[in-house]
């Protein structure tokens, strides 16, 4: 999806204006360990996850940080969880594509899905993925917003 159409979600908007104004301005990534949490954008408290590679080159993630309404989507306190192990295998495979795309730009990526969840719930989401790098350049990390609509399958 292009950038452009994250303007569709007020949220990942206003995370996209965040990251750039920390990131783009100065001509490099921030690290994880540069974000304030009272900087963050309030409203997007709950929908963010904060992300690391694990295993690096891979693009293994673990979860640092998740919002209250991101683990209560997945039904869990995310904290420490592998990612790959939150989706099926197939859902998992295509968003490899585009991580690997963000790594290889260091440019954010936002996309749009829809999954089944292991709960048979059909989840509609608008994803923004922020780059982020600990030495200024190369990525290791990741500002996910999420935002979401779920319908229950019949």
């Amino acid at each position: 999806m292009p950038l452009t159409e994250v303007a569709r979600s007020p949220l990942l908007a206003t995370m996209l204006q965040w990251w750039q104004a920390r990131c783009r301005d100065k001509g490099c990534l921030i690290g994880r360990k540069a974000i304030d949490p009272l900087d963050l954008p309030r409203q997007a408290f709950s929908h963010l996850s904060l992300l690391e590679f694990v295993n690096a080159p891979s693009f293994r993630m673990r979860v640092v940080l998740a919002g209250e309404g991101v683990c209560a989507l997945f039904g869990r306190n995310l904290k420490g969880a592998i990612v790959d192990e939150l989706y099926r295998a197939e859902d998992y495979e295509v968003a490899l594509a585009d991580i690997g795309g963000m790594v290889a730009t260091r440019e954010p990526v936002a996309v749009y899905r829809e999954v089944v969840s292991p709960d048979d719930r059909l989840i509609t989401y608008f994803l923004l993925m922020l780059p982020l790098a600990s030495d200024g350049t190369t990525v290791d990390g990741i500002v996910s917003t999420l935002d979401w609509k779920i319908t229950p399958r019949i």
